[in-house]
């Protein structure tokens, strides 16, 4: 269903593409050639079956069976390697062995993000690179506010955590930049850029969830509008418009960062 949503939701169609690109463009920064990138929390094998595709020697971790049996299907036809852990414990792969490290939307898992950089600059190589993203906390403020969880809205702001697991339906919990860059400088990386993604976008699915746009024909009329491929193009090019303001990427739905190892 997820790699389904992907396709259908704006939000998450409109995320993908904006993330491939910026992936693309931080992979371009090494030196030219194939890389040994880990997929870290690499879930269904989107990115890891993208990235295998441009000729990158990919390694998918994750802890989750069900994705890890998709991305097992995948990676029988797009050679990957796929194997399950937990990024909070990276000891079992070789250290110093990774050219770069991707990991989307799996952060805000992790109550201890200290634990899972560390873990990274360990498998990683010097000079290479971490590219990661997490969810930011005010879109949820926003969206939980208006459906009327004001109680849980305000949790997020002073505890940091989706206290009544609305978001996923598990723990998830929310990081501030500025701790961001303090986690990790303290695991040896040094941040080099940071940025938003998507400062509208992600308010569509005020309108509906996001597995609800995979019936498009069941879809309340507001969200159909979004859903409709002219109107898709114009919120896509009012986000590339709001992207070259200099706005608060903390305001964005993600924040999209990539640190190197010194």
């Amino acid at each position: 269903m997820f790699d389904a949503i992907c396709n259908a939701s704006p939000w998450h169609r409109l995320y993908r593409e904006t993330t491939l690109t910026a992936i693309d463009r931080t992979l371009s920064t090494l030196p030219p050639g194939p890389l040994r990138i880990l997929d870290a929390g690499g879930g269904t094998g989107l990115m890891a079956e993208w990235l295998a595709k441009k000729g990158h020697h990919v390694v998918l971790v994750d802890t989750l069976p069900d994705m890890l049996e998709i991305s097992r299907k995948k990676s029988r036809e797009t050679p990957f390697e796929v194997r399950q852990g937990d990024l909070s414990d990276l000891s079992w792969l070789d250290p110093e062995s990774f050219d770069a490290i991707v990991c989307t939307q799996v952060l805000n898992f992790f109550p201890d993000l200290g634990a899972v950089f560390q873990q990274f600059a360990g498998v990683l190589k010097p000079s290479g690179m971490v590219f990661a993203d997490i969810d930011n906390p005010l879109r949820w403020c926003l969206i939980e506010a208006l459906d009327g969880q004001i109680e849980n809205a305000i949790a997020i702001v002073r505890s940091g955590k989706d206290e009544r697991r609305n978001i996923v339906g598990a723990d998830y919990f929310f990081h501030r930049k500025q701790d961001l860059a303090e986690i990790v400088a303290s695991a040896g990386l040094r941040l080099e850029a940071s940025w938003g993604v998507a400062y509208i976008a992600p308010y569509v699915h005020i309108f509906a969830r996001s597995q609800e746009f995979l019936t498009p024909e069941k879809l309340p009329e507001r969200a159909a509008f979004f859903a409709r491929e002219e109107n898709y193009e114009k919120l896509r090019a009012l986000e590339a418009e709001l992207a070259a303001l200099d706005l608060c990427d903390e305001m964005a739905g993600y924040l999209q960062f990539f640190c190197v190892k010194h």
